[in-house]
């Protein structure tokens, strides 16, 4: 019986973390339009939370910080879809200028929606 409680609950406790990475993932490419409070308003109406788990990058592949993103930056984001809309960043690439349609020959990391 104790066996049975605990592969139970086992089995609950990976379900509900596989649950929460299902959120339909978001990848979007634009420009820093302002800052809304502990998120980015990125081309003027998606809004972008930033968290402490969210990983910053250059385009070049190094590190850079949350400090770094600043209105008019051209980013790409990609997160997963809150309820409200919003998109949770899980990694965020700073560019040089705007990534145009060819933006995934240019960089190896964007993906395509």
């Amino acid at each position: 019986m104790r066996v049975a409680v605990l592969i139970t609950a086992v089995i609950l406790a990976f379900s509900s973390v596989s649950a929460a990475d299902e959120r339909p993932q978001r990848y979007l490419t634009g420009m820093v339009s302002g800052l809304d409070g502990a998120a980015l308003v990125v081309n003027e109406r998606h809004r972008v939370v930033v968290t402490y788990s969210t990983g910053v990058w250059w385009a070049s592949g190094k590190q850079a910080g949350q400090y770094d993103l600043d209105a008019g930056r051209w980013v790409y984001v990609e997160g997963a879809i809150n309820t409200d809309g919003s998109i949770d960043a899980q990694k965020i690439y700073i560019l040089p200028g705007p990534a145009g349609r060819k933006g995934g020959r240019k960089y190896d990391f964007i993906q395509s929606p």
